[in-house]
């Protein structure tokens, strides 16, 4: 099991500033190591908030199973698949989802199921090698910025809470965060040197039909933190999406940061 900094933007000599993007969930087709969506946000945030150009995509086995894995997570699977679906087509015969939004959903609830148990079991297991390459982009002073998704910001969340306070991140995004507040509320405490912004709404579908009956609770990413974190901004996100929202953030992350700018102040 090992993971990757895959080079976005090259990293050139006196660059002082660089992000890291950190996926988790993967729309169908949609390839771990292809950031090409989040680099056009970037992009854009270099225009309109002077973002540093260098940029790298983490790359981990946030969605594939060892056969080993996969023989021991088989039952379980099936059983936590099942629940959703059961979720999704309760929605659909209450009226609150039509019969092919209701499809979609399951569809894309599917890949969550199996990407879940994959990534939950990966995140802790892979939290100290991520912490020790944000460690050594930091080196030299260079100021690191971490922009993570879905099942990603529980990998980000794990191995920033694991150095010491002056070598984490100097910033922290969390984009639809699928973990539990009860998992992870004794790291979300000055998680970041600087900022932490979580961005959280309730129009997440995937989250509240997905994430919910495989965890035994409400993501992050839905309903947002009950408790107040010394360094950490929750952005209630609603009015930026439309119905689909869960793989929509990296398609919508430039118009996220003026809010997170302005709230952070």
């Amino acid at each position: 099991m090992r993971s990757k900094l895959v080079e976005l933007r090259p990293r050139r000599k006196g660059d002082r500033e660089v992000t890291v993007y950190v996926k988790g969930f993967l729309a169908r087709g949609e390839k771990a190591d292809h950031f090409g969506r989040w680099l056009a946000c970037h992009e854009a945030l270099e225009q309109s908030h002077a973002w540093g150009p260098c940029a790298f995509g983490y790359h981990w086995p946030s969605s594939g199973f060892s056969r080993m894995a996969a023989a021991a997570g088989a039952a379980k699977g099936a059983v936590d698949f099942v629940r959703v679906v059961r979720n999704v087509r309760r929605a659909v015969s209450m009226g609150n989802l039509g019969m092919i939004v209701g499809e979609q959903l399951l569809t894309v609830s599917a890949l969550f199921v199996y990407q879940y148990l994959t990534a939950t079991r990966n995140a802790q297991a892979l939290a100290e090698e991520h912490a020790t390459q944000l460690a050594a982009l930091a080196e030299g002073g260079a100021r690191v910025r971490v922009v993570a998704h879905s099942l990603g910001c529980r990998q980000v969340i794990e191995a920033a809470a694991s150095l010491p306070p002056e070598q984490r991140p100097d910033e922290i995004h969390l984009c639809a965060p699928a973990v539990r507040e009860d998992d992870v509320a004794e790291k979300l405490a000055s998680l970041a040197r600087g900022a932490t912004y979580l961005y959280y709404t309730e129009k997440d579908r995937v989250l509240e039909l997905g994430f919910t009956p495989l965890a035994g609770g409400r993501a992050l990413g839905y309903s947002g933190p009950r408790s107040a974190y010394a360094g950490l901004t929750a952005l209630d996100v609603s009015e930026r999406f439309d119905f689909f929202v869960h793989a929509e953030y990296k398609t919508r992350f430039g118009q996220l940061v003026p809010e997170a700018a302005q709230r952070g102040r």
